[in-house]
């Protein structure tokens, strides 16, 4: 293939003289989390939250008589009002984890090879084809990457000088993230700075989200956001023609050309959500105002043609090499 600055050459596996051979391979690799997060309860989380504030000068936020309340679980009976925990009721304490609920034990990636080769004196072939799959270690489906390739050649010798070699590779993937890109930075901030007390869902109505840490539901983020899907395919093809010539020994002409076929198709749905309040189910927000969509379609087609004069022969301890070529 030609390039800007010279020749690019793409090589591939290839057949050889021998009976038709088949492989074939599969992995499955289990993927678990580098550093897996054990939430503290909530007694502590209220302990190290006023630490904290105290290490930079600020007004601790809960005092010991909500502290004490909640690890009795008296506080209705105490008449307590814990500050910024209306979410109770009777004995009904909440304490979620949010980082068992966003993020998989384990996460399933898969792999699978065929090969096919084999060929004659005059004829040789490959044929290999491939498949991956990999799941996010997120729970969500809006996490995803699969992809599907081909790739194969032929070499056939029409006659005693002249040689004929196709080859091809043909791709096809599909990746889905999020819609919105600043949330992959923010991810592990939206799950462990998610309020303990607070489920993903209204107390008795799993139709909503509920208003969390600047109402950036972990659960809402990752099923109701939007999503972003790249879909990619790629197809290669290239046919060489090479002749020995008879006439001049150390004389070779090849002809090559190529067609190559790229497109991408980009999708982008970023979708209005709400947020209601936890213990009573009233609507408290939404983020964004309105649903947004945008697509991009990307298409690239390239052909190239290559025609080149090659000349070596050795005379005793002395060489001449000289080549001469034309591509358009």
């Amino acid at each position: 293939l030609g390039a800007a600055n010279g020749v690019i050459l793409i090589t591939t596996k290839k057949g050889k003289a021998q009976k038709p051979s088949v492989s074939f391979s599969a992995s499955l690799r289990l993927t678990e989390p580098v550093t897996n997060h054990d939430v503290e309860d909530w007694g502590n989380y209220m302990r190290y939250d006023n630490a904290m504030a105290r290490q930079v000068g600020m007004q601790p936020k809960y005092n010991d008589d909500e502290l004490k309340a909640y690890e009795t679980g008296k506080w209705a009976a105490d008449g307590v009002t814990p500050y910024n925990l209306p979410y109770h009721v009777g004995d009904d304490y909440v304490h979620f984890d949010w980082y068992d609920y966003t993020v998989k034990k384990v996460a399933v990636n898969q792999n699978y090879n065929f090969s096919l080769r084999g060929g004659s004196e005059q004829i040789s072939y490959y044929l290999g084809v491939g498949y991956s799959d990999d799941s996010s270690i997120l729970n969500t489906d809006n996490y995803a990457y699969n992809r599907i390739n081909l790739s194969g050649n032929v070499t056939a010798a029409i006659t005693n000088n002249l040689t004929l070699t196709y080859t091809m590779a043909m791709r096809n993937s599909n990746q889905n993230t999020l819609a919105d890109p600043n949330i992959d930075w923010n991810i592990q901030y939206y799950i462990l700075a998610t309020q303990p007390w607070m489920e993903p869902h209204p107390k008795g109505d799993n139709s909503h989200w509920s208003n969390t840490n600047e109402m950036m539901n972990a659960g809402a983020i990752f099923n109701d956001s939007g999503y972003a899907k790249n879909d990619t395919r790629v197809f290669n093809n290239t046919l060489d023609l090479k002749y020995n010539a008879p006439f001049l020994k150390g004389l070779t002409f090849q002809l090559s050309g190529a067609y190559d076929y790229n497109t991408l198709k980009s999708q982008t749905l970023m979708l209005k959500y709400d947020v209601y309040d936890y213990a009573t189910n009233t609507y408290a927000g939404s983020v964004k105002t309105s649903n947004e969509y945008s697509e991009l379609w990307t298409n690239n087609t390239r052909l190239y043609a290559r025609a080149q004069a090659n000349y070596n022969k050795q005379f005793g301890k002395h060489n001449i090499a000289a080549t001469l070529a034309a591509e358009v």
